[in-house]
């Protein structure tokens, strides 16, 4: 009689394991990757991700036919400041340096994706823009950079990037980026020198890193 009800109390409990593994497989078939296709407001979820958002913002960016941005360079914080002017109208590049010469470059720019990214934060929102922080790797060695997104356009208004002290001759450095969207900031200037191409993310600010 004990065996009896042992086995029955057995057969019972294993009929519960099996009934408990198919309904978390079904749990998982229906939550998992292969589920399906996302709902229809899955980029707006996408874009909650922190790097997927910088990325998107450059992209926006980059992708729009013209704008400006004033580039600001500064060596451990206020030593040797430069100041440089930048035009992108329909993928050139005008740049005027501190002397105030005028030259133009043709552009090749690699657009960025999430993957560029690493250890991205939202910092903060106003009712304008979006600080984000996050390490960028295009250049080799991972560089801390701070982004402000507006949130009108959803296009850059601010970076800056933070490059450490490497080797003796070198000093820290903070390279600044202020854009706008302005046309009556994109004229084309009249007089410029035609330059060598630009590639990379950062388009006229090479020599000053």
């Amino acid at each position: 009689m004990g065996r009896r009800r042992v086995a029955g109390y057995t057969s019972t409990a294993m009929k519960a394991v099996i009934l408990t593994a198919a309904q978390l497989f079904s749990f998982a078939s229906a939550h998992g990757e292969d589920a399906g296709p996302l709902p229809v407001n899955s980029h707006s979820k996408l874009l909650d991700d922190p790097c997927a958002a910088i990325s998107a913002a450059f992209i926006k960016t980059f992708t729009t036919p013209r704008f400006s941005y004033q580039i600001k360079v500064t060596t451990n914080g206020k030593l040797n400041r430069i100041e440089r002017n930048a035009r992108i109208v329909e993928s050139q590049l005008y740049l005027k340096t501190s002397k105030g010469d005028w030259s133009r470059h043709n552009l090749s720019l690699q657009l960025p994706s999430a993957s560029l990214f690493h250890i991205c934060v939202r910092q903060s929102a106003t009712s304008k823009a979006v600080h984000y922080s996050a390490w960028v790797t295009n250049e080799g060695p991972m560089v801390p950079i701070d982004i402000w997104v507006s949130i009108q356009t959803g296009k850059l208004e601010r970076t800056s990037r933070s490059y450490s002290a490497t080797g003796q001759s070198y000093h820290g450095r903070t390279v600044e980026q202020e854009f706008s969207y302005d046309e009556s900031s994109t004229t084309i200037p009249k007089h410029y020198i035609q330059g060598d191409a630009f590639s990379g993310l950062w388009p006229g600010d090479d020599d000053l890193r």
